[in-house]
Formats: structure tokens, sequence, C-alpha cells
């Protein structure tokens, strides 16, 4: 630019101040509107004025107009966790481990007051599934421990219908915790246990003696005649712990 005539530079000069300009204007002005911003059917949509809530909106295309005018959005979708702990303490001091998954489900349009009252401490958990899954783990391993460390190993969780109180208890005690997030928690399994070869083993030879327990109350029965939970459950109880 040494040798650039004044004005040429004054012109150059005039062009990027100009540029910058209309910058500054364009940043400015999208603060005051939107226009054919959507919502997609997994969505729903928070419409900000003033920097407030003004409306909670199900999917569609959206415009406004006005000071400091936003429409964020928040996932429906479900967000998948699965949470691992191998060192779990039984009430009679067994180490067992346990694989729990479940989903879970940020709130909805049928929930906009819980949004509503939740959106600024919460705002980030409502944007992030990294968030979400990180929170809901430690709530899950708390629960586990809780849920487990209630048991004694020969209370056989393990299996039957003890297996799905278990999972039961870990749900609740989940869901608990999640309310004060305002998430849903959903489809909670324990697909899988950790035991060590000498609990497996346990474990294993219990599973066959309830086996043999329940044939044993139908053998004694007439043909045809089916056990009751109750005959079954007493002489599990009476061969198995």
């Amino acid at each position: 630019m040494k040798n650039m005539p004044k004005n040429t530079i004054l012109r150059l000069l005039i062009v990027i101040i100009g540029i910058v300009g209309i910058l500054i204007t364009i940043s400015s002005l999208g603060q005051h509107f939107y226009i054919s911003q959507p919502v997609s059917e997994i969505e729903v949509g928070i419409q900000f004025r003033n920097n407030q809530i003004h409306d909670i909106v199900g999917p569609g295309v959206y415009n406004d107009f006005g000071p400091f005018v936003q429409l964020e959005t928040i996932s429906q979708a479900a967000v998948f966790f699965r949470v691992e702990d191998s060192d779990i303490i039984t009430q009679d001091e067994k180490r067992i481990g346990l694989i729990v998954t479940g989903d879970v489900f940020r709130p909805g349009l049928n929930s906009a007051d819980l949004i509503r009252e939740n959106w600024t401490r919460h705002q980030d958990l409502y944007a992030s599934d990294d968030e979400i899954v990180q929170r809901i783990t430690n709530f899950t391993r708390q629960a586990m421990k809780v849920c487990v460390g209630e048991r004694t190993f020969h209370d056989s969780f393990f299996v039957g219908t003890d297996r799905v109180d278990l999972q039961m208890c870990i749900s609740e005690n989940v869901q608990q915790q999640a309310n004060v997030l305002g998430l849903r928690i959903g489809n909670v399994d324990v697909p899988d246990l950790i035991l060590s070869p000498e609990d497996q083993a346990a474990l294993d030879e219990l599973m066959q003696c309830r086996i043999e327990a329940e044939q044993a109350v139908q053998e004694q029965l007439n043909d045809g005649e089916d056990a009751s939970e109750e005959q079954i459950f007493q002489a599990i109880e009476n061969e198995c712990n």
C-alpha cells in the first residue's frame, strides 16, 4: 500500500468500514427477529422475548419480531444410558456387579410448566446428551448400591420375579433423583450380572435348587393340579436358603 494512490486507499478504507458496519447491523438486527425457524417432530420449541420464556410450542415453523427474540429447541428423543458397577456389596457382604440400562427423556410439550420452572437452572442439561448421561450414571450407581445393599445374596434377586423387583427398585430410585431435574426415566433393565467364579457357582447351585424344589412340590400333587406360588415359595425357602 506504500505506492498506492491516496484516493484508492481512502476508497478501500471506506469499503472496509462499510462491511464492518453491515456486519454489526446484521448482528444487532438478529437479536430482534427470526424467520422460518423450524421445530422438528422430535423437538419442543421455547420462544423467548426480552430474554424471558414467552411460549412453549410444538413442531412447526415459526417467525417472531421484537426486542431480543429467540427460539431454542429441546430434543424429545430418548437418551440411552448403560451403567456398569462391578463392586457392589450385598447385605451379607457378598461382592457382585451389575449392568443397568435404560432411557432418559427430557420434558415435552405436556410439561410446559416444568420447562419454565427448570430452564434457568438446567438449560445446559436439556441441550446436551452427554450431560444427561453423566447425571443419570451417577444416580444409577447410587441406586444400584442402595437396592443391592438391601438384599442378601440368597435373596436370589438374580432370577425370576426377584430380578424384576431389583429392576423396579433401581428404576424408582433413579426416577426419584431425576425428578429434581425434570427428567423421566424409562425402559430400565438389568441385562447382566458380574460375579466371581465362586459366586457364579453359588448362583448356579441356587437356581438348580429352586428348579428341583418346584418339581418336588409338583410331583406331590395330583395329576393335572398346578402348584400355587405360595407352595413353590415355601418349598424354595425350606430347601434353598
